[in-house]
């Protein structure tokens, strides 16, 4: 089918602007949702349509920038998961259930970014507040919270070095039901520390290091399955130009 974005946008001063968008979007399946039982994989699931109205405030100078959002989204075939056992018999055993369409869906809230700057520091933050509704039957729609967002603060040690602290934050979600494909389980918020540094050794290459989860804390994005522990990566990117 065919998809569209309207936009508009009306500038009260040089600093303040009023904006507004109307769009519909069509995401078909990946193939891991339509194959891979492991997550739930349906060969039959159709694509999921959406439109969705926004309406917002943003402002911007020199330093500093920040931008609210209220939205809108009503949904035809949502992708999510159900109440059935997939069909693998060893993955059913695991109490995994068959992802399907929901015929009738909307989310509904606000959206808030916002960052600046100050000689070496920076600052970034957003946040998500949201309603996501199933209009088709009482079932609370899984893995999707209600209250989310992120604070990251950068220090700029030198031009070529940078060191980052993000914080990862939460609200409780539903999610299947260890032991039980009819009922759900509300998973707990959580939020979590990531460290990271990148130094630039040329323009085109730099060396990066990280550790997730910094203070190794237990979290869940599924109920019964605790996510890893403090994890170290090293890395290097190259950029070709």
């Amino acid at each position: 089918g065919d998809t569209y974005l309207l936009g508009a946008g009306y500038e009260l001063n040089s600093n303040y602007k009023i904006i507004w968008t109307r769009s519909t979007a069509i995401q078909a399946p990946t193939v891991g949702q339509l194959y891979d039982v492991a997550y739930g994989g349906n060969a039959t699931l159709k694509p999921e349509h959406s439109d969705s109205t926004e309406i917002g405030l943003q402002f911007k100078d020199d330093r500093s920038f920040w931008r609210v959002v209220a939205f809108d989204v009503h949904y035809k075939d949502m992708i999510a998961a159900s109440n059935n056992p997939v069909a693998d018999p060893f993955w059913a055993a695991q109490y995994v259930t068959q992802l399907e369409n929901l015929s009738n869906a909307q989310n509904k809230g606000f959206e808030f970014a916002y960052a600046r700057k100050w000689a070496a520091w920076g600052l970034q933050g957003a946040y998500t507040l949201q309603n996501p509704e199933n209009l088709s039957s009482n079932r609370p729609i899984q893995n999707r919270a209600k209250r989310f967002g992120s604070v990251t603060v950068t220090h700029f040690w030198d031009e070529r070095t940078s060191l980052n602290a993000k914080v990862l934050a939460t609200s409780e979600r539903w999610t299947p039901m260890i032991g039980s494909f009819s009922a759900a389980a509300q998973v707990p918020g959580y939020a979590v520390l990531n460290l990271s540094a990148e130094h630039k050794v040329r323009n085109n290459f730099k060396l990066t290091f990280s550790v997730l989860n910094a203070l190794d804390k237990d979290y869940y994005h599924l109920d019964g399955y605790n996510n890893p522990g403090r994890t170290y990566h090293m890395g290097m990117k190259y950029f070709y130009r």
